[in-house]
């Protein structure tokens, strides 16, 4: 009976599913949503038309935000090696940490749009140069170059702080030389992060793949969103299966 009620409850949530998709596909088709090609386009030549400007900007917040939560955690390191009280070097730390993220999160989100941007930018009919484009594509690579100088800079700063800390920046197996040279309770913090990181990206790649879906059967967006999305996906599923099996094999050869 209970297994019964398992297929039940899978049925009930497909019917649903099932029925608020097509709801959607009918309002979306019976209104002006269906007829939004021409406001894309004419963002897509706004971008073109202001990319210099964009890039600059951008540029220039990136400079700003890496600067001053690079800052932030050097002033740190000077109270993390001048203090003595072990509950305000726990408070330290968590500092530390917190500016470290949010540096993470400021460098990533401006490359991110930065490539978002210039693949909205670069996207011009053939033998036309966009005005501004040289300015558009300088900025691009400062921002990229940004990016890369401000992470091992950042890493090399919290190596000054935490000696044990091993592994260049630069090295492809930066991550996993990171990793072995952290303690159990920052092994497990990066774990359970991991996991939730990876059950959240799938929720969101199921909701990107409908979007892609949408987009498509009502504005031609084209396959290859949807082909990434999907190849995305199941490399994600397959490499979390592989290595966990690979992972359960090694427990198993241990015991």
């Amino acid at each position: 009976m209970k297994n019964k009620g398992s297929y039940i409850k899978l049925a009930i949530k497909t019917a649903v599913g099932a029925v608020l998709g097509g709801i959607l596909g009918l309002v979306v088709l019976g209104t002006k949503v269906a007829h939004m090609g021409k406001e894309m386009k004419g963002l897509e030549s706004w971008i073109g038309a202001q990319a210099h400007w964009i890039f600059l900007l951008l540029f220039l917040i990136e400079l700003a935000a890496v600067v001053w939560s690079y800052n932030k955690v050097k002033a740190l390191r000077k109270q993390h090696q001048s203090e003595e009280d072990d509950e305000q070097i726990e408070k330290i730390e968590y500092g530390i940490e917190y500016y470290n993220t949010l540096f993470t999160v400021f460098a990533m989100v401006s490359f991110i749009l930065a490539m978002i941007f210039y693949g909205v930018f670069a996207g011009v009919p053939k033998g036309e140069i966009p005005r501004g484009f040289w300015m558009a594509t300088i900025m691009f690579i400062l921002i990229c170059v940004v990016y890369a100088v401000a992470h091992i800079k950042m890493v090399r700063l919290i190596q000054s702080i935490y000696p044990e800390k091993m592994g260049d920046p630069s090295d492809l197996n930066f991550d996993e030389v990171w990793l072995q040279s952290c303690d159990e309770a920052e092994r497990e913090v990066i774990y359970q992060s991991a996991y939730k990181t990876y059950r959240g990206s799938q929720w969101v790649l199921a909701v990107l793949m409908v979007v892609a879906l949408m987009g498509e059967i009502t504005w031609q967006t084209g396959v290859l969103a949807i082909v990434l999305i999907g190849i995305l996906w199941g490399t994600m599923g397959i490499m979390y299966c592989y290595y966990s099996l690979k992972l359960q094999k090694g427990k198993i050869s241990k015991e």
